[in-house]
């Protein structure tokens, strides 16, 4: 049991299912989460990138912050969440976990249609709108994807779709784009020179919170050595 903020009695389970249902009314008929800022004089992104030059396009330019977008981060942790959620209630209200379990799927296939670049053989960290209206990824290469790792994402996928796409994302995070000797870059070795400065979330950055859990994603996927790669890095860099 906690005491809200206004004073009242409450159970973390309670709290749970409520920030459960809040996730699940933002997930739109296709299964994708489109978040729409307001204050655009304020933080433009309110994700873990939370920097003015942390999302660019693949020209180097801001993408359209004045209309709804959609970002791979938020479509995998709720995905996420919500399938855990649903295995914490399963025995008390089966027929709710089994609702959440569905629309965890739904954003997970719906991250994969429209977020995955055939020409890139990699996860576009979003998507935004046209002039037009329609959403249009943005093709940045950006170490978004490894967090995918240390959900359950792939989990249920057929084993040669889960094999491909942890591959791909593997394969990213220890090449010449993406590996330091202080671990893995927020964006591309090949923009590093597309900003005049050592942007806060670019290609001159590794993050050692990010790493960390690029490491348990590893580990997860039960590649324990890669793991330790990226943990020595950041050890070293310390």
């Amino acid at each position: 049991e906690i005491i809200r903020k206004n004073g009242e009695r409450d159970t973390v389970i309670n709290c749970v299912l409520k920030a459960a249902e809040y996730i699940e009314s933002t997930v739109d008929s296709e299964g994708l989460i489109q978040i729409k800022e307001f204050n655009l004089a304020g933080n433009q992104f309110r994700y873990w990138r939370d920097s003015p030059s942390s999302y660019r396009d693949e020209n180097s330019k801001l993408p359209n912050i004045a209309e709804e977008m959609v970002i791979l981060d938020i479509q995998v942790l709720a995905a996420y969440a919500l399938s855990l959620v649903a295995n914490l209630i399963s025995k008390d209200d089966p027929e709710k976990a089994q609702h959440w379990q569905d629309l965890s799927m739904k954003i997970r296939d719906a991250t994969i249609k429209n977020l995955w670049m055939p020409e890139h053989q990699y996860f576009a960290y979003g998507m935004d709108k046209t002039k037009r209206g329609h959403f249009k990824q943005l093709k940045t290469i950006q170490s978004n994807a490894a967090w995918m790792l240390n959900t359950n994402f792939f989990d249920n996928l057929p084993d040669e779709s889960r094999q491909k796409y942890l591959t791909v994302i593997i394969q990213h995070l220890f090449s010449p784009e993406f590996i330091t000797d202080a671990g893995v870059r927020c964006r591309s070795k090949k923009y590093i020179y597309d900003r005049s400065f050592q942007d806060y979330h670019g290609s001159w950055v590794t993050w050692p919170v990010e790493n960390f859990m690029f490491a348990q994603g590893l580990r997860r996927q039960g590649f324990n050595q890669l793991a330790e790669q990226i943990e020595a890095r950041i050890t070293n860099s310390v």
